[in-house]
């Protein structure tokens, strides 16, 4: 069972430092319409003159941006932008996902639009 939600994406920083990434609906109404982006949710991000910038399901990776220790072996959370971040989406740069969320606005400058269909878990 899925559910539609229509608004705009963000970050937010959990107990331990690790940057979250969310989707938050239209007319927040508390915390109910906040929600984490998870694996097997539907997610369409939007740039200001309405292209589509992703249109997948989310596939979260935790291995790319991840320090790589001397064996290769990927260790520790990814990092994008400077950032500890808990996942990127497999198949993309670390950096590339996170400046989907995580953006410096200037003045006039929009949060990017962007449609979730959420995954329900029972």
């Amino acid at each position: 069972m899925y559910s539609t939600l229509i608004e705009t994406l963000t970050y937010w920083f959990d107990s331990s430092g690790i940057l979250l990434w969310l989707f938050i609906e239209d007319n927040p109404n508390g915390l109910e319409n906040i929600h984490l982006l998870c694996d097997g949710d539907h997610l369409t991000v939007f740039d200001e003159q309405d292209e589509i910038l992703f249109c997948d399901y989310i596939e979260t990776d935790t291995t790319v941006g991840a320090f790589i220790d001397a064996t290769g072996k990927s260790i520790g959370s990814p990092y994008a932008l400077g950032f500890k971040v808990k996942w990127i989406q497999r198949g993309w740069q670390a950096h590339d996902w996170a400046r989907l969320f995580v953006r410096y606005h200037q003045e006039g400058e929009l949060p990017r639009r962007a449609e979730l269909i959420k995954r329900v878990v029972h």
